[in-house]
């Protein structure tokens, strides 16, 4: 007998009736006509964010990336990140998906963002119900 695995969203539909399951929190199962639907429930619990360069020169390039996992410290693939850099005078938004080792990252020039002026970095994900914020800095030199 063959089988067939298929993912939408979160939710695996298995048509076959022996499986199992290795390392998935199971919510719900359901069986409708020889089909079972599984839904495995993952709860963002950990958002860090963090930068590459603390004290970064005028006109350099950053990159900001932010790490997300669930409730059983394995990192969530898909998660949109929302990056808002704040400057002295102007906010830049950037978006980026993680990736399968719960990463995101964004990247830009500084320009010549003043000197000795913190920029904070807020990023954001959501993930089913769920909204996580962090923040990290730099401060141009």
């Amino acid at each position: 007998m063959g089988k067939k695995l298929h993912s939408y969203l979160g939710i695996a539909l298995v048509t076959l009736c022996s499986f199992t399951l290795v390392n998935s929190p199971v919510f719900a199962v359901q069986r409708y006509n020889q089909q079972i639907i599984i839904q495995s429930q993952k709860t963002l619990t950990s958002l860090k964010a963090r930068v590459s360069d603390k004290k970064p020169k005028q006109n350099s390039k950053v990159t900001a990336y932010c790490e997300i996992k669930d409730q059983n410290a394995k990192p969530i693939t898909g998660v949109k990140c929302s990056f808002k850099w704040k400057y002295k005078t102007v906010t830049h938004t950037m978006t980026a998906n993680t990736g399968k080792d719960g990463q995101a990252k964004v990247s830009r020039s500084i320009g010549r963002a003043s000197k000795g002026k913190k920029v904070e970095i807020v990023v954001t994900a959501n993930y089913g119900n769920v909204t996580k914020t962090a923040t990290t800095h730099f401060v141009p030199r």
